[in-house]
């Protein structure tokens, strides 16, 4: 499994410490966003204007053929840092991820799910038309073809006693553990 790590925060990211914990045991992967150099394309920059090989090939056929993404990214601006955007946008590679039928998209990926693990410091739970995250993570496994998507947040810790933070982040692990052996079966 693929393990992306968008925690901005390299000390004290509760969002990183429950994938952790929630990971502990599994074989991963892991791709740490904070060190690459990611930088959104732009007319100048983008290689399929230029007709060059996209250096993220690779790695986008590696994660469209691996056992499972795993995204562990906090909850900004009502969606996850823009890191991971640019990201996911570099993976989007047509004849890699989907395939463009001449009317359509087709996703065309092997891998067979996408989780992801979130915090939120406001009182917004996963419900909230306020949180934009799962609706467009949802939406790019359907254009990749990924089957399962599931998610796991604890939310409203700024607003938290140290106890109920605490309490929270516990459940979450517990209950990211479960969905995650639900979505490898």
């Amino acid at each position: 499994m693929i393990f992306v790590n968008a925690c901005i925060r390299e000390e004290d990211s509760r969002t990183l410490r429950i994938a952790k914990d929630i990971l502990k045991n599994e074989n991963i992967e892991e791709i740490d966003l904070n060190k690459m150099n990611l930088l959104p394309y732009t007319y100048s920059n983008n290689p399929v204007m230029h007709g060059i090989k996209d250096e993220f090939i690779d790695l986008s056929k590696k994660i469209a053929n691996s056992d499972g993404l795993i995204i562990a990214a906090p909850f900004w601006d009502m969606s996850f840092p823009a890191l991971l955007k640019v990201f996911l946008e570099k993976l989007s590679i047509v004849d890699v991820m989907f395939k463009d039928t001449g009317e359509t998209c087709l996703g065309i990926a092997k891998c067979p799910f996408m989780f992801l693990i979130t915090t939120r410091g406001m009182n917004i739970d996963d419900e909230s038309p306020l949180e934009q995250a799962t609706p467009y993570l949802k939406a790019l496994c359907e254009l990749w073809g990924i089957e399962k998507f599931d998610s796991i947040s604890a939310y409203n810790l700024d607003y938290s006693s140290s106890s109920i933070v605490e309490e929270k982040i516990k459940n979450a692990i517990k209950e990211g553990k479960e969905k995650l052996d639900n979505l490898k079966k």
